[in-house]
């Protein structure tokens, strides 16, 4: 009975110290889920279940359907997550430079798994917003070169090669989305549809997997210098 009593004092123990952290969790997620519904309630074509079960359930698909790019939007959030939580440990350490690095590179990373997640550049931008895909793409691309201008100095200082081949990948993800197989043919270069979207896919898959691992280094890294 004293456990008992002691968990339940416990319990509104901590309701009172963290009944501000528990409202700012929940009520975003109210608000949210009250959004939704009132799309779905405004619209016949939509139903509430269009934003909450799985695509493949949505779309009676086997299980393993794009398996890849689940696995892709995996390493694309933990790598958003190892960016995020180093930094906030490199603010106790006064690494501005580490820490405005890795910040920078959680914006441009959760900017990716974005695009990634709901076909930005392929459907939002030219259908919705009416910007077209080219314009998008260079966006990203003016945004990826100003992130390495401003961070040069750190990444020289890193094992740059790894964030070098982590962008090499997604060019070539991009060349097989972007050529004409006609183009390919003219120089010698056969390949099935199927073969080329393999390729566009498992370049970027592979990319991505590079661009964890150079940050989770990096990361590494940071930490064990500044315990120092």
């Amino acid at each position: 009975m004293d456990f008992v009593k002691k968990i339940i004092g416990d319990g509104f123990a901590q309701i009172r110290k963290l009944w501000k952290l528990i409202v700012s969790l929940y009520l975003p997620i109210l608000l949210f889920f009250a959004l939704l519904g009132m799309i779905s309630r405004a619209s016949d074509d939509i139903t509430l279940s269009y934003f909450t079960r799985d695509v493949t359930a949505l779309g009676h698909l086997p299980f393993f359907a794009g398996l890849t790019s689940q696995l892709g939007g995996m390493l694309w959030s933990i790598t958003l997550g190892v960016c995020i939580f180093t930094a906030i440990l490199l603010h106790s350490r006064q690494n501005i430079n580490g820490r405005r690095f890795l910040l920078q590179a959680a914006i441009l990373t959760g900017l990716l798994l974005l695009d990634d997640i709901f076909l930005v550049h392929e459907d939002i931008a030219p259908d919705y917003l009416h910007i077209g895909e080219r314009t998008i793409v260079i966006s990203y691309f003016v945004i990826v070169l100003f992130f390495l201008f401003a961070n040069r100095n750190e990444i020289l200082s890193s094992d740059f090669l790894i964030l070098g081949l982590a962008f090499g990948m997604f060019a070539l993800s991009i060349f097989f989305d972007a050529v004409d197989r006609d183009d390919l043919e003219r120089v010698g270069i056969f390949l099935g549809e199927q073969m080329q979207t393999f390729l566009e896919d498992g370049f970027k898959f592979v990319g991505i997997a590079t661009w964890l691992v150079y940050f989770a280094r990096y990361s590494l890294h940071a930490l064990s210098k500044d315990q120092t």
